[in-house]
């Protein structure tokens, strides 16, 4: 892609384009079966996830209708076994989320870890792993 077209391109693809290589790497350490198969996991993955996504899509100012889009497509794209029900289902649950206190600090630390790897810290992406086996129990 050229630099021209990054530099002008609508700001939900621009963080989509961030979010790919970020969930990869925040992924590679954690074994898939660990969170589909696990709901608690699975929950903490999707909220470390989306507190990253929120984080772009704040900087890129991104509001309302487009906002809800931008997760969706999100979920699809990096969980594309997800059916239409569970995607919606997992935008409401990340919606009650985002004001729940018990899974505010693991979004915010998902948020942080975006910062952090937008600056360089190459091993941001790897801090999924102790959420997902402890919460923030060990941090």
């Amino acid at each position: 892609m050229s630099i021209f077209r990054r530099l002008f391109a609508p700001p939900e693809r621009k963080v989509l384009a961030i979010m790919d290589p970020f969930t990869r790497a925040a992924l590679l350490l954690v074994p898939r079966d660990r969170y589909e198969n696990d709901e608690v996991h699975k929950k903490r993955v999707l909220v470390f996830l989306f507190g990253a996504l929120d984080a772009l899509i704040q900087a890129e100012r991104i509001t309302g209708d487009a906002m809800s889009e931008t997760l969706s497509l999100y979920l699809m794209l990096a969980f594309p076994t997800m059916s239409e029900s569970e995607v919606k289902n997992t935008v409401n649950f990340l919606a009650d989320a985002s004001a729940d206190p018990a899974w505010i600090p693991i979004m915010q630390r998902g948020g942080q870890t975006m910062v952090d790897w937008s600056r360089g810290d190459s091993t941001a992406p790897a801090r999924l792993v102790k959420i997902v086996q402890h919460g923030l129990d060990d941090f």
